[in-house]
């Protein structure tokens, strides 16, 4: 059992509408990180191989990006509304998690606490991109890194698969720098905190948009995971 992370955040089990609530703490407090503004989930069952995927794997993405709609499938909408999507999703900052319970080979399950034996690789974060850089930034544009010394746990009070139902639950990571001092001097620490309420969305559309960045990537519209939508 990990030992519980100090920052949490007030479970909001009465809110109906789906929601993403944050509590951050030490480098994270300060930097630009809003992961409040939006989230989805959808499970992944095919691979593009002709193995199913089984159990399959949630897929959880929170986000500062405002304008997504991620029940779209955004091959289809107009050409401003995707630009739009796309820049959101590459400048705002976001959190995605991989969860597979490969241990046990069981469907994941509510109540359960999920740990880094469940969710491979580590979740991956991008910090939000800033608007205000200068000519003489440093390596302008670069990802902040973090830690690479993770805990995490998550669980899950509704798990369902089906696009429509929204999945609840709480995910705490603490990230530290290795013992070894192999991490790089700057590398962000601290502890984030999440309480989220989230849809969750079609497989085949929710794979598709990433694959096509959104519906901007011309050249995956006609690709797996893509094709077979029309």
């Amino acid at each position: 059992m990990i030992r519980p992370f100090a920052l949490s955040v007030l479970a909001l089990t009465a809110c109906a509408e789906p929601y993403v609530t944050t509590a951050m703490g030490g480098d994270f407090s300060s930097a630009d990180i809003e992961l409040n503004g939006g989230g989805w989930a959808w499970w992944l069952t095919d691979d593009g191989t002709d193995e199913a995927v089984d159990p399959a794997r949630l897929q959880l993405r929170f986000t500062g990006a405002t304008t997504i709609d991620p029940v779209l499938d955004y091959r289809y909408v107009n050409s401003a509304i995707r630009t739009e999507a796309a820049a959101d999703w590459a400048r705002a900052p976001r959190l995605t998690l991989d969860v597979r319970a490969f241990l046990d080979g069981k469907q994941l399950e509510a109540n359960e606490e999920y740990t880094k034996v469940h969710i491979d690789p580590d979740p991956t974060l991008h910090v939000g991109r800033s608007s205000g850089l200068t000519p003489g930034a440093e390596l302008p544009g670069n990802e902040n890194m973090v830690g690479s010394r993770h805990e995490y746990v998550l669980q899950l009070s509704n798990v369902s698969m089906e696009a429509g139902d929204v999945l609840t639950g709480k995910f705490n990571w603490k990230v530290q720098r290795k013992d070894d001092g192999t991490d790089p001097a700057g590398v962000m620490t601290g502890e984030m905190a999440f309480n989220f309420s989230v849809p969750v969305v079609s497989e085949r559309v929710a794979h598709c948009n990433e694959v096509t960045h959104f519906g901007v990537a011309y050249d995956h519209f006609r690709d797996w995971p893509c094709e077979g939508l029309e």
